[in-house]
C-alpha cells in the first residue's frame, strides 16, 4: 500500500519532468565538466576556485592522509576529533575574530544542523 503511494509520485514528478537523475560524468572536479559527450561549465561545484586540482592541495591531503589516514572514523561527539581539525578551527577563529567555529564537510550538512539547531517541531 504504501509502495503504491511512491509509486505514484515518482510517476506524477515524472509525468512533470521532476523527477531528478544522478548523471555519471565522465571529467574529473573542476570549473568544466563533461556529461554525456557534453562540455558544460559547472555553476554547481564545490570547487568553484579550482584548488582540488591545485599541486600544494593535493600534496598536503597526500601528507594528511598518510598522517592520519582516511575517513572520519566516527561521529566527532562519540570517538572525538583530529588535533588537524582543532588547530584548524582555532586558525579561523583568530582569522575571523570569533570565539568557536565548526568545520563541516559540506554546504549541504552545514545547513542540516543550522535548521536543526534552530527550529522546533509545531
Amino acid at each position: 500500500m504504501a509502495f503504491e503511494f511512491v509509486k505514484q509520485q515518482v510517476e506524477k514528478r515524472k509525468q512533470q519532468q521532476l523527477f531528478r537523475q544522478r548523471r555519471c560524468q565522465s571529467s574529473a572536479q573542476g570549473r568544466l565538466i563533461d556529461i554525456d559527450n557534453q562540455q558544460f561549465v559547472n555553476f554547481s561545484s564545490n570547487d568553484y576556485l579550482g584548488l582540488s586540482h591545485h599541486p600544494r592541495v593535493i600534496d598536503a591531503w597526500i601528507k594528511g592522509a598518510e598522517r592520519y589516514g582516511v575517513g572520519s572514523g566516527g561521529s566527532p561527539l562519540v570517538t572525538g576529533f583530529q588535533k588537524a581539525h582543532y588547530q584548524l578551527e582555532e586558525t579561523l577563529c583568530e582569522w575571523q575574530g570569533r570565539e568557536g567555529a565548526l568545520l563541516f564537510n559540506s554546504g549541504f550538512s552545514a545547513n542540516q544542523s543550522v535548521i536543526k539547531a534552530l527550529l522546533k517541531k509545531n
